[in-house]
């Protein structure tokens, strides 16, 4: 069958080819890097530092698998000792160095992410004492699980946490 002689029917295939290729591209571009899993990441205190009654942590996030993944947003975060949990408040942001804007953080294997956590260590209100945590679980979104990260520290005010979104990289504190 030669085509010049079915002009209507040449055109029909070159524009279903053409909505093909279309889709194609369309489907190659939805798809994205899909979000890390916590058995993809191990955790770490890296950087921490204090000045004025304020503890700041860098808690290194690094992609363990031999996939890549994505980290999104403020996960919830939780404090621990060898009793079990203990009271948290987390608040976005609130100093400075905690104002940073949300991106997603691309991880390929091997690379790192960072979660900024600052808090004070003043007692307040009829406070005494602040509780000591020995372990910062952080919750990934979405039902992706937990990762349970050593960091030993007392926060006050009811273990009041700030933190920054994950950033990419590992940032200073």
């Amino acid at each position: 069958m030669r085509l010049g002689r079915y002009p209507r029917f040449a055109a029909l295939v070159a524009v279903a080819g053409v909505v093909a290729l279309a889709l194609v591209a369309q489907t190659a571009g939805a798809q994205s890097t899909a979000r890390c899993d916590a058995g993809q990441l191990t955790g770490k205190v890296r950087l921490s530092s204090g000045a004025a009654g304020t503890g700041a942590v860098s808690i290194a996030i690094r992609n363990v698998s031999s996939e890549t993944c994505t980290l999104r947003g403020f996960p919830r975060l939780r404090l621990r000792n060898g009793s079990g949990p203990l009271p948290t408040l987390v608040r976005h942001g609130g100093l400075a160095i905690l104002e940073q804007p949300v991106t997603t953080v691309t991880l390929a294997p091997g690379k790192r992410a960072s979660l900024l956590v600052a808090f004070s260590m003043v007692p307040t209100g009829g406070e005494t004492t602040c509780p000591r945590a020995t372990t910062l679980v952080i919750f990934l979104r979405d039902g992706h699980g937990k990762l349970s990260v050593p960091f030993v520290a007392s926060p006050c005010n009811h273990g009041r946490l700030q933190e920054s979104p994950f950033l990419s990289g590992l940032r200073p504190v």
